[in-house]
Formats: C-alpha cells, structure tokens, sequence
C-alpha cells in the first residue's frame, strides 16, 4: 500500500503538508490522505494515477465490459471537416437524402431557401466572389427562414389546401379538433393558415367559443 497526500485545493501547500504529515503520524484521519495499492490503477485502461478514486469505481472496469465492445463504438462529436489548410471538404449527400429533406419541410419558405441552396453554385475560388456572395446568400436565406417564427412565415398552400378538404368533408361545419385530427397539422400551423383561408373568405365560420364550425365557401 502507498500513501497519497491530495493539497490541490490549499492555497498553502507548505502549512496543509505540515498538518497532513503531523495527521498520518499521529494516527489521526485526514479526508487528504489516501491509502492505495498502485496495482489497482491496472484495472483501468491505461492505469491512470487516479489515487482518488474509490475502489468501487476502479472495480467496475472490471465487473463492465468495456463501451466499445459488442459492436458498440464510442465518437467524437461533430467536427468541420476542415483540413490541415483550415478549409472545408465536401461531404457527398446522396440525392434521395436530400429530396426527402425538402419533403418533410411544411413551410413554403424553407422549402424554397433550401431548392435555392441545391441550385447554388458550388464554393467557388477567392477570385470568383459573384458565386460564393450568392451561396452565402442562399445559406443565411434557409438559416432565417428556419428560425421565424411560424406566424411570420409565408402560409403553406399545401397546409390551407388539406384544411379546405377536411371542411369540406363535413357537411354541417367541422370543428378545430376535427380538422386537426384529420390533417396532423400543429396549432401554429393551423393559426397560421385559418387566418388566411378566413381572409380570402374561402373558408367561413360560425358559432363561438367550443362550438365554432367552420364551412367551405361555396359560389352562390
């Protein structure tokens, strides 16, 4: 067994040595001194000099398979991918990805911000600034649409469209919750487009409060 004296946290080291030292000799407990056998830092990976850590700790590296075994593996986190020049690589993407990201946007907005990144030309050299200028365009266009909230957003005609069915597939007037509930679409996203459908009076309603119902315009 060695003895380890831990005085990180004193800002005199010579007093705090003096009293740890008067302690072990004494035969007295000091939360600062550490009785260890060396060998037990072998039980981890690398045998770390972590005098501090419990035996309960050291013994799980044991008693656990390690995280990388059983077809686990352990990563960094996301990185630039720049190289050893400072300047980013392309990552292919492949074209069913990228159509499927477009598709699953419900704004207008977005959609057409990230179409416009897609047409982009690619990163051009430090003479052709025209292009870069408009990629970054392009980039900071999708961040900002990204970001609005859903009442400033441009109303999605596919979203008023699947509003206007659902209407009209109630003869007598459909509810908010029933529409809902047969579009999937969220209360911004609802806001958002009944407020337009009722200004353009393609979609009227009456009642008030829980029993508001809301018709198809039908051409008189």
């Amino acid at each position: 067994m060695s003895l380890f004296l831990r005085l990180l946290e004193a800002d005199d080291k010579a007093v705090a040595l003096r009293e740890v030292v008067q302690a072990v000799r004494g035969g007295q407990p000091d939360a600062r001194v550490f009785e260890v056998d060396p060998q037990g830092f072998r039980q981890v990976p690398g045998a770390p000099f972590a005098y501090w850590v419990s035996d309960r700790v050291l013994f799980s590296f044991v008693e656990f398979s390690a995280f990388s075994a059983e077809g686990r593996s352990a990563v960094s986190g996301g990185k630039t991918l720049e190289d050893d020049e400072s300047k980013w690589q392309p990552v292919k993407v492949p074209q069913a990805k990228i159509d499927q990201l477009i598709a699953e946007r419900t704004s207008a907005a977005v959609k057409a911000a990230l179409q416009g990144l897609l047409d982009a030309p690619p990163p051009a050299e430090a003479a052709d600034d025209a292009h870069r200028a408009a990629a970054q365009r392009a980039a900071r266009a999708a961040r900002q649409a990204a970001r609005a909230p859903e009442h400033r957003r441009p109303t999605d005609p596919a979203v008023m469209d699947s509003i206007k069915q659902a209407v009209a597939a109630v003869a007598d007037g459909a509810s908010k919750a029933e529409i809902l509930a047969s579009t999937g679409l969220s209360d911004a996203q609802w806001n958002t487009a009944i407020a337009a459908l009722l200004a353009d009076r393609s979609v009227t309603k009456s009642g008030s409060g829980r029993g508001t119902r809301y018709h198809r315009k039908t051409d008189d």
